[in-house]
């Protein structure tokens, strides 16, 4: 497939506007978006790769390709717990990987995963994506998706990555389906009101939820 020939011809195509999925003569999947995109994310993350995003092909402010990640989308999942945990540790990690390398979400949510054929947890939307420099803070307007962004994304004020870790902690609600009582306080502090009163990081996140999930099932997480 051309990427920037497709990229380009289908750009104001109205079915875009949505999001699109082309298939190549040789059955290889791509997907495409038309939106209003930081191209300065999008470039630091093609040029890292990180392991557990979708690989981005092509991209402008107003459109982007990316890979398209067959596997099976955690949005709708009920896991059981020994399956569940491993699995929060994995978003974590994923989530952690864009934090290092200057990059915030700002739109965690469940269907945004998808679990790959390797069993790796793959993240796959990037439209709402912005570049943090140096780690400063980025002044945003609202662009997430309701009860799960936070509130200082509807209020036209600068986030970080404490944005993604309210996010998580409210996909780590949708997910909790048996209702473990041993999340309450990992959800609790990750969706304070105020960013200062959360978890600072998505790592202090995961080192809470390696620390419960040994204590219930040992040798899951080392």
């Amino acid at each position: 497939m051309d990427i920037n020939f497709v990229s380009r011809k289908l750009l104001y195509d109205d079915i875009i506007r949505r999001g699109s999925l082309l298939t190549d003569d040789k059955g290889k999947k791509y997907y495409l978006k038309e939106g209003y995109f930081d191209t300065e994310a999008f470039k630091t993350i093609s040029k890292f790769k990180p392991p557990h995003t979708a690989h981005i092909l092509d991209y402008s402010r107003n459109y982007l390709l990316s890979e398209y990640v067959e596997g099976t989308f955690l949005n709708g999942a009920v896991l059981p717990e020994q399956e569940l945990y491993p699995m929060l540790v994995k978003i974590c990690e994923a989530i952690s990987e864009l934090h290092r390398i200057g990059i915030i979400h700002l739109d965690i949510k469940p269907s945004d995963f998808v679990i790959d054929s390797n069993g790796q947890v793959i993240i796959k939307d990037f439209e709402s994506v912005r570049s943090i420099p140096n780690g400063f803070p980025v002044e945003v307007w609202f662009n997430g998706t309701d009860s799960y962004s936070p509130p200082e994304q509807y209020n036209v004020i600068y986030v970080d990555g404490r944005a993604d870790v309210y996010s998580f902690g409210q996909t780590v609600d949708t997910l909790n389906r048996r209702y473990d009582p041993g999340l309450y306080k990992v959800i609790k502090n990750c969706t304070a009101e105020l960013p200062w009163e959360r978890y600072q990081s998505i790592e202090d996140v995961k080192a809470d939820l390696i620390s419960i999930c040994k204590r219930k099932f040992r040798s899951i997480i080392k």
